[in-house]
């Protein structure tokens, strides 16, 4: 049984047929978990590291400022490409969905000394960089398997 490469499908190891909607649902999670787990490293680092808990938990609010957008737009994505015909639609869709990842992420980010008791910026913006350069990363090896 020969499937199409532009729709991926296949049995995994239950025998059970894998739809374009698995697919779909892995790579969304796979997106979001690998910066998740990059961005926890840089917590324990640093809760490791750091006599108080400040630095950790500062790192911690990066982390959660850079992926809780993130993961949002994943999801407002996977819904906006799977509903839309057309491309310019789906374009000025997408761009809806990237200026409102910003302005939540602007709005996590000074929202952090109302949050964070004691922030310490460079904490917080280690785990917020590592977060996202983590996000690129899978994405980066997302797009080099489809090509």
């Amino acid at each position: 049984m020969a499937h199409d490469s532009a729709a991926p499908q296949g049995e995994n190891k239950a025998g059970r047929t894998i739809t374009v909607a698995d697919w779909e649902r892995l790579l969304q999670w796979r997106l979001a978990a690998i910066p998740l787990a990059a961005g926890l490293v840089v917590v324990a680092v640093f809760a490791v590291a750091a006599s108080g808990i400040s630095l950790a938990a500062s790192a911690a609010y990066g982390v959660f400022a850079a992926w809780l957008p993130t993961l949002l737009s994943l999801q407002m994505a996977a819904r906006t490409i799977r509903f839309q015909f057309g491309a310019p639609k789906a374009l000025a869709a997408l761009m809806v969905i990237e200026g409102i990842k910003i302005m939540l992420t602007l709005a996590l980010l000074l929202a952090a000394p109302k949050v964070v008791a004691q922030v310490n910026w460079l904490a917080l913006l280690a785990g917020f960089v590592v977060t996202i350069k983590a996000a690129w990363v899978a994405w980066w090896r997302v797009l080099k398997k489809v090509a």
